[in-house]
């Protein structure tokens, strides 16, 4: 269902000529991995400082299959979609329409966090951050450098960090 509401949004935006269709060289890849990766270094200075509860994260090595799986239902749920709605209700302003989806995945995380304490803010600000990036992304240089930036969040902050915290932050 999220795969094909997917396809219709990727060719809606390509169609209005919000986004382009093709995957980015390899380069950008490694760039775009690079950079997300980047952005998952504040979340992880939040986890120390305000802990995240203890079972947030997959374990290995189900991790490697689920969080690019869930990266994919939340790039296309939180960004493709809503982008593609919206390219049909302000058709001549993605900028407006950016910012609008830059918005929805930290909103839903406030409120699957439970409301609206310092650390689900802080971590707001860092997803709409992040979130603005990824929408950039998506316009300029299409679907897969969004889902890519996702990646390199997802392969530090729930991955690496998600290994690590458990004997840091939670000693047995």
């Amino acid at each position: 269902l999220v795969a094909g509401a997917g396809l219709f949004a990727v060719i809606r935006l390509q169609n209005a000529g919000w986004a382009p269709g093709v995957w980015p060289p390899v380069p950008r890849v490694l760039r775009l991995v690079g950079t997300g990766a980047a952005f998952a270094l504040p979340t992880l200075a939040l986890d120390l400082a305000l802990p995240f509860p203890e079972g947030i994260n997959a374990p290995l090595p189900e991790a490697l299959a689920f969080y690019p799986a869930i990266g994919f239902v939340a790039e296309t749920v939180f960004h493709l979609l809503p982008f593609a709605l919206l390219s049909l209700v302000v058709p001549t302003r993605p900028a407006v329409a950016i910012a609008a989806c830059a918005l929805v995945e930290p909103a839903f995380q406030v409120v699957a966090g439970g409301g609206l304490d310092l650390r689900n803010a802080i971590m707001a600000a860092i997803l709409f951050a992040f979130g603005l990036l990824q929408m950039q992304m998506l316009h300029r240089h299409g679907f897969a450098a969004a889902f890519t930036l996702r990646i390199g969040y997802y392969l530090i902050w729930h991955i690496v960090w998600g290994v690590a915290r458990l004997p840091l932050l939670y000693p047995s």
